[in-house]
């Protein structure tokens, strides 16, 4: 919907999501306003920045109050300052009980943002947990390892192996 004005595609976009012609507009009115950007409603989408698009982007999906949202890379392409106007704008849906689904490859983010993480490794779940116990596990430089297979040759002699169970192997680093 590059072509469409700001405004038209988020009124398109928010009359999709069930919200009446008036409630998407004020709705849209508010979240503009609230970011500041309400001289944005004429503008061509394919005019914004990759920032600004975000911005949009983030409009869209919020638009009509959901009580579950997914959030892919929601920083990309933002500045510093735009960045926390999102991270303060998830923290506040959060209080108000969305349940948020986020997916980045920022781990800082992950601290900021998160309460609760999975981490995916080729598919395949890694690591789970509150961030602030992973973290703790993490402090004393201990991780766990899963394997298939055997152990390379002189792990033993290269590694501070401190416990080994089945596939699993505790080292500290």
């Amino acid at each position: 919907y590059r072509k469409m004005k700001v405004g038209e595609h988020l009124l398109y976009l928010a009359r999709l999501k069930g919200l009446s012609k008036e409630q998407a507009r004020d709705q849209i009115r508010h979240w503009l306003e609230k970011f500041e950007i309400e001289d944005w409603w004429d503008k061509r989408v394919e005019e914004l920045s990759k920032g600004m698009q975000q911005k949009i982007q983030f409009i869209a999906t919020v638009v009509h109050q959901p009580k579950l949202l997914i959030l892919d890379e929601p920083f990309s392409g933002l500045d510093p300052v735009n960045t926390n106007l999102i991270k303060d704008e998830i923290h506040e849906l959060h209080n108000k009980g969305v349940s948020i689904v986020f997916s980045t490859h920022r781990m800082e983010q992950v601290e900021e943002v998160c309460e609760h993480i999975v981490l995916i490794n080729k598919g395949r779940n890694v690591l789970q947990g509150k961030v602030v116990d992973i973290k703790n596990q993490f402090k004393k430089n201990l991780f766990r390892i899963e394997y298939e297979g055997q152990l390379p040759p002189g792990l033993e002699e290269r590694a501070d192996i401190v416990e080994q169970s089945g596939r699993s192997l505790t080292i500290q680093v």
